[in-house]
């Protein structure tokens, strides 16, 4: 089942990157492990007619799944789908469709295989209006790090690192760079 993890904000201003960024999950009672490196998301713009609004939505717009590990109790049944920097740059009331599409192999007549869509989810609804709150991506140190990712910490998965230091995301580091902790920055490890 594809769901959201993180919803875009109600508000936002046009041209300004979406924050904090759109994060679905996907969940299964099977083990999905095997399939998902056949397995993507995109995102399209959906006017609130319905319209979909096809190239007026700009930034990260698909994601490969990158799965929960098996350690997390979760088994081999959870992924998610990261959307960073999702613009739209006209006024309007809008929502995000998040697609999960898969490879299919199956078809005899097409040995290269065919996209199949598998579900959608939509987001809430967003209002894009020059007066809305200014909530563009923070100058200091807080990308990805205020982002809730705290069904992912606690499975201790590869989760975002921050752009500034190279600390995977975490509530402690949050505080840190908040400021209502020492800040103790980590090394980014250079392999």
């Amino acid at each position: 089942m594809l769901d959201l993890a993180i919803q875009p904000p109600a508000q936002a201003r046009p041209g300004v990157a979406l924050y904090p960024p759109l994060t679905a999950r996907l969940s299964s009672d099977n083990n999905i492990f095997e399939e998902l490196s056949q397995v993507w998301a995109n995102v399209q713009l959906v006017h609130h007619s319905g319209e979909v609004l096809y190239q007026q939505l700009s930034g990260k717009v698909a994601d490969s799944a990158h799965p929960l590990p098996e350690d997390s109790g979760s088994g081999s049944n959870a992924a998610y789908f990261y959307f960073p920097d999702l613009i739209i740059h006209q006024p309007g009331q809008y929502r995000i469709r998040i697609t999960l599409m898969q490879m299919d192999y199956s078809c005899d007549t097409a040995p290269d295989g065919v996209v199949t869509v598998r579900e959608w989810v939509d987001s809430r609804s967003i209002t894009i209006d020059e007066h809305a709150p200014n909530r563009s991506r923070p100058s200091q140190c807080l990308s990805p790090c205020s982002i809730d990712l705290t069904d992912l910490e606690q499975t201790h998965v590869n989760v975002p690192s921050c752009e500034c230091c190279g600390t995977t995301a975490s509530r402690s580091h949050r505080a840190q760079v908040e400021g209502t902790a020492p800040i103790t920055r980590a090394r980014k490890s250079v392999g």
